[in-house]
């Protein structure tokens, strides 16, 4: 784990991240909302943000049942959408249970 965080971007930078992740440009509240939530990530979601930023790769986790296979599978989460979850079990464990009420999984 790092020691320190470098979370340095600037909104237009994490927005290019989203636009060049499927981020609909068209879609201006949403982008907005989740720059707002990577500017405001726990020392855990910003090192999980930078590991993937550097790598692609997703924080292995598992939080009151609550993976990364369990979010792309049920919940069909995007990379930064499973960060985003992370971070929020992070700061509250006990919210797993949200993620896992009874979901349809789309095929």
């Amino acid at each position: 784990m790092h020691n320190t965080i470098n979370m340095n971007y600037t909104s237009e930078e994490l927005k290019e991240i989203l636009l060049d992740n499927d981020y609909p440009a068209s879609n201006k509240k949403l982008l907005e909302s989740v720059i707002k939530q990577l500017q405001n990530l726990t020392p855990e979601g910003k090192a999980a943000f930078e590991l993937w930023c550097d790598t692609r790769n997703l924080p292995d986790f598992d939080i009151e049942g609550v993976t990364v296979d369990y979010m792309k599978t049920y919940h069909q989460a995007n990379d930064i959408a499973v960060i985003l979850a992370y971070d929020g079990l992070v700061r509250n464990p006990k919210s797993a249970y949200l993620l896992k009420k009874p979901v349809i999984k789309h095929p």
